[in-house]
């Protein structure tokens, strides 16, 4: 149990070690400036004509594939392509898979999602409805046969090294081996429509059911627990793991309530933000990015950015861009956006690289009490990564009712163990209007970016930019 005692002046509890005697000498001397950058998007277009549909992954090789679906009516079934593109926006080695034969269980009926992932054994696994498909990154492909009927949504690795898959159809979560072999566990509400699926960080899998108004969680042999929603009304769509190890996920709106941001953690504690004021928003897709916050796609022509305390900020795509369906988060930092054939010129993949935050800090040796005004979220280890200068941070977590923190000196591996151990969470980001500790080795500054004096972090807010992209 962690032991906390309460600072009245301050009107903020600390954990054990964090004495409450510096606290009226730090908030005299640090000062900080900050510029926001605006968000840079780079489109690039599809090869292949008349796909939709498209879905990514980051691939063991560094490059990004994806999958499309090109139909061709009831009778000629569908041929599904497999894409792979780099970082720099080459599109190269498509490859079709064969066509469904007449009579088979058709590929492309519109709940077939052809969601994609990167398989334990650096292949690439992707769902086609009845089917779970393997393709090396030469170009090698091979089919597991499902059951019928059998739609596959969204699939995923799991920490067992397996896939794990979600069926509309049955109402199960499916687990593929690498060597072929199929189970489906069957969830314990009916017509729950399982959608998305990941990876938790407690070696379970987490997954929508956006039906009932639930998210649930099955361990790798096949134990589900589902936990229903504050706001049952709504229909819980993408899910994603956020720096502070809870499952993050979105919300779309039913008949007498809006869409929201949810929040759950491993054990269950289930948290709503509705920062939502009209019925047209749909969130969807969700991801964690390298900025230590939360984003997902808002209809088909806005991407949202929510912080670890719940601040939510939408941002606009680029005129003449829409059709948004699915959303990646690169190991560049970068945020990349599938878009369907809706497009005017058809299927595309939009890069955006996220507005920051650039922040240099004139830090007292030793506990210094900040605050970030500025209308954008801090990256913690951005900011605060030079061990030389900076031990610890901390920030009160209001919603989990305890300490977030970030020490430079330890790894990510580290600091996770350390924080379930003590109870605290990792902090990955401080969002607009919070206050945090930052405990500095020496006086000076602690991030990068432009320097100045100044107590207030003010921002601006800029229009995005699009760049053209190659092929």
């Amino acid at each position: 149990m962690t032991t906390t005692q309460h600072c009245p002046l301050f009107r903020t509890t600390l954990p054990r070690g964090l004495a409450c005697l510096w606290l009226p000498l730090a908030i005299l001397l640090p000062t900080a400036v900050a510029t926001a950058a605006e968000p840079t998007f780079t489109l690039f277009p599809l090869t292949t004509s008349g796909v939709s549909g498209p879905h990514l992954t980051a691939g063991a090789d560094g490059a990004w594939w994806f999958t499309e679906q090109s139909y061709t009516g009831i009778i000629d079934g569908c041929t599904g392509y497999i894409g792979r593109m780099t970082n720099g926006g080459q599109v190269s080695n498509m490859f079709a898979s064969t066509i469904i034969p007449p009579g088979d269980y058709d590929p492309c009926i519109p709940s077939g999602a052809s969601a994609i992932t990167a398989g334990a054994d650096g292949a690439l696994w992707f769902a086609d409805n009845n089917r779970i498909g393997r393709m090396t990154t030469g170009g090698s492909f091979s089919t597991v046969h499902l059951p019928i009927p059998t739609v596959v949504v969204d699939i995923t690795t799991g920490a067992d090294g397996n896939l794990w898959f979600t069926d509309y159809m049955t109402d199960s979560i499916g687990r593929v081996t690498t060597s072929g072999t199929v189970t489906q566990f069957p969830l314990p509400t009916a017509n729950s429509d399982p959608t998305a699926i990941i990876a938790g960080p407690d070696g379970a899998l987490w997954f929508t059911q956006k039906a009932a108004g639930k998210i649930g969680r099955i361990t790798t042999s096949g134990v589900v627990s589902e936990y229903t929603l504050p706001t049952p009304d709504n229909g819980p769509t993408g899910i994603t793991v956020g720096p502070d190890g809870a499952m993050w996920f979105t919300e779309s709106g039913g008949y007498a309530s809006l869409g929201a941001i949810g929040r759950i953690t491993t054990e269950g504690i289930i948290t709503e933000f509705s920062p939502f004021t009209s019925s047209s928003s749909q969130p969807g897709a969700m991801v964690a990015g390298a900025d230590g916050n939360l984003w997902f796609l808002d209809g088909s022509d806005h991407i949202g950015r929510v912080t670890t305390a719940g601040v939510v900020t939408e941002f606009p795509l680029p005129a003449g861009v829409y059709g948004a369906l699915d959303l990646a988060a690169g190991a560049d930092g970068a945020l990349w956006i599938t878009l369907g054939s809706a497009q005017p010129n058809g299927a595309a993949i939009l890069r955006m690289v996220p507005p920051a935050v650039a922040l240099t800090l004139n830090l007292s040796s030793g506990w210094n009490l900040m605050g970030n005004s500025v209308d954008a979220a801090l990256d913690v280890a951005a900011t605060f990564g030079d061990a030389a200068k900076i031990t610890t941070v901390w920030k009160w977590n209001t919603i989990a009712a305890k300490w977030a923190f970030y020490a430079p000196a330890m790894s990510l591996s580290a600091l996770t163990a350390y924080a379930q151990e003590k109870g605290y969470d990792v902090l990955g980001s401080i969002g607009p209007k919070e206050g945090f500790w930052v405990n500095a080795v020496t006086a000076g500054g602690g991030g990068g970016g432009a320097s100045g004096q100044g107590n207030a972090l003010a921002g601006k807010r800029f229009a995005p930019r699009v760049e053209s992209g190659g092929q």
